[in-house]
């Protein structure tokens, strides 16, 4: 219990931090302000028309925002009511800073459940370690406080995997299972492909397919009930209106982008990340981390997969760290492996430099840098621009791919090299014997009965059983 809770004080005190300084030297920005204003207007009209909050929005923006509003037409919220009634109770104790302190709170048990997960796969140190890492730097440092959909999904994802790790699910887990995946499309209609990936990853695991009609119809039921409500409200059955397909060459760009991207992608800022690959390598070595590594892989697949398919990059729109906090469980799951097996010198020293780096820049550049659309998406690195502003040519090693005309390709090369080698480098730096074994892997110790414990001869301790009745098993 200590772990955890030194894990939710860091944690609090860095994500409260950072919602009392949006609060007091800013404000909310891009959709966090229609979130919040939904909320009031679900609390106090007891509908989803917000002219009324945009016309009086108090503590939520400095300004009325009317310029949504069109003369003599209702404003139709643009969220599913999910996350709005999440933020009804915070708002009515404390307003906009209550909302940003809740959302702070919210991530704070994210990450407190993130390293539960991981500490029945990989023990205490190696979850430790990677939670740690993982918290504070980007992209999940840089939403610590956001009152966007993408934390109260990541709690779910997170508890959804805690549950592939019951080894016989009774009927409160696929109750618990069921409410996850129920909730998700009310949050926004595009974690219903995430509610798909939980639900089979689920299902890879055999004692939970005794409850296979339960789940997969409470990811169709509830799926159904976000079309309708869309229907009834809006007269279409996406809420909000998705974005129009990406051609294949920009689909194969956003996988790259949302790495190496010079503008918004999150290994120049946490380099960390590339130390992933080896983990996963890794893990393929093992019969048991291998379902465990596919577990989160089909968990999250289908939904990443969806939504870079959608992005364009002629609207400036590309992979938004906020949209792909979903791979953090994954990824900080390869990292845990590193951490796990890694002995050799050279390569706890190049991971000892990429983590602190990616605390270092996760978290200072979320208190010195400029707020403007700060969790609207994984923000522009302004510590890189800075950098370059100042004659450094740091963002020149990576790749321009946020544009209609994607630059960069010798950068693109480069980065991938890096990748490549770095993984080798880590691989062979790695001790699988030597390093010990994770709990995932480790076979269940048997309890030794108060008569093994007596230290009696096996003849004895043989004869006591017989004349009892009980277990021959010495």
């Amino acid at each position: 219990m200590l772990v955890p809770l030194v894990i939710a004080i860091v944690f609090g005190l860095f994500s409260g931090a950072l919602a009392l300084r949006e609060r007091r030297s800013d404000h909310l920005h891009g959709d966090e302000v229609e979130y919040l204003l939904q909320a009031r207007a679900l609390r106090t009209d007891h509908d989803l028309i917000m002219n009324n909050e945009f016309l009086d929005p108090g503590d939520a923006y400095p300004v009325p925002p009317t310029f949504k509003l069109v003369a003599g037409e209702p404003f139709i919220a643009s969220f599913m009511p999910g996350q709005p009634a999440l933020l009804i109770l915070p708002d009515l104790i404390g307003g906009a800073t209550g909302a940003v302190l809740w959302a702070a709170a919210l991530w704070t048990s994210a990450g407190v459940a993130l390293f539960l997960y991981l500490h029945r796969v990989l023990g205490t140190w190696p979850a430790l370690g990677a939670t740690g890492v993982a918290g504070l730097s980007v992209p999940l440092a840089w939403h610590a406080a956001s009152l966007f959909t993408e934390i109260p999904a990541l709690v779910l994802l997170i508890l959804a995997l805690l549950l592939t790790q019951v080894a016989a699910p009774r009927r409160p887990h696929a109750l618990g299972a069921a409410l996850i995946l129920a909730a998700l499309p009310w949050l926004h209609q595009k974690y219903g492909f995430l509610a798909a990936g939980i639900a089979a990853a689920l299902l890879l695991q055999a004692p939970w397919r005794r409850y296979t009609v339960i789940l997969i119809g409470v990811v169709l039921g509830s799926a159904a009930g976000t079309i309708a409500f869309a229907e009834a409200v809006r007269g279409t059955p996406y809420y909000t209106p998705p974005p129009a397909l990406a051609d294949s060459r920009q689909y194969a760009l956003h996988g790259l982008a949302l790495f190496f991207d010079r503008n918004h992608g999150i290994v120049p800022i946490a380099p960390i990340w590339l130390v992933a690959g080896t983990g996963a390598l890794v893990a393929l070595r093992h019969p048991k981390l291998r379902p465990i590594l596919a577990t989160n892989a089909v968990a999250v697949f289908l939904f990443v997969a969806v939504y870079l398919a959608g992005l364009q990059y002629e609207h400036g729109e590309m992979p938004p760290g906020r949209e792909m906090i979903s791979l953090v469980p994954i990824l900080t799951l390869c990292l845990g492996i590193v951490l796990h097996f890694l002995r050799g010198a050279v390569g706890k020293a190049v991971v000892a430099v990429a983590a602190g780096a990616s605390m270092a820049a996760g978290t200072l550049t979320a208190f010195l840098a400029t707020p403007d659309m700060f969790f609207n998406n994984a923000g522009r690195p302004k510590l890189l621009l800075t950098l370059s502003a100042r004659g450094l040519s740091l963002p020149q090693l990576f790749p321009d791919l946020s544009g209609p005309q994607p630059r960069g390709t010798k950068a693109l090369a480069l980065d991938l090299g890096v990748l490549a080698l770095l993984t080798v480098l880590l691989y062979f730096q790695t001790d699988t014997v030597r390093s010990g074994t994770p709990p995932a892997i480790r076979p269940p110790r048997l309890r030794r009965s108060a008569l093994d414990r007596l230290r009696l001869p096996r003849s004895v301790r043989l004869f006591i059983r017989q004349r009892s009745g009980g277990s021959r098993r010495t």
